[in-house]
C-alpha cells in the first residue's frame, strides 16, 4: 500500500461524469483497501405502463477503492460538512 501524500491540485482531464447514488451503499474491505458501493434506485421498465404499481430496484452505479487513509479523510470531511451546516441549538 502507498503512504499518503501531499498533493497541491487535484486534476480533471477527462471531465469525469456525476452518477447519482439515492439507493443504499456498502462498505467492505478487500486486500486492505475499502470498496464503497454505491447504488441508484430506478423504477422497473415493466411497471412503467400504469397497469401495475410502480416497483422499484436498486442498481449499482459505481464502485471506489480506497486505501483507509482515504476512506478517513472522507469522513473527516463529511463530518466538518455536517457540523458547519447543522441548525443552531433552539432554532427551527
Amino acid at each position: 500500500m502507498q503512504t499518503e501524500q501531499k498533493l497541491t491540485s487535484v486534476s480533471d482531464p477527462n471531465h469525469v461524469d456525476i452518477t447519482l447514488a439515492n439507493g443504499p451503499t456498502q462498505l467492505s474491505m478487500i486486500n486492505g483497501l475499502f470498496i464503497l458501493t454505491l447504488s441508484q434506485v430506478r423504477p422497473l421498465a415493466e411497471h412503467l405502463t400504469g397497469v401495475h404499481v410502480p416497483q422499484f430496484e436498486a442498481v449499482v452505479v459505481s464502485r471506489v477503492a480506497m486505501e483507509p487513509h482515504v476512506l478517513k479523510g472522507l469522513v473527516e470531511m463529511i463530518t466538518r460538512h455536517q457540523t458547519a451546516n447543522a441548525p443552531a441549538a433552539g432554532r427551527a
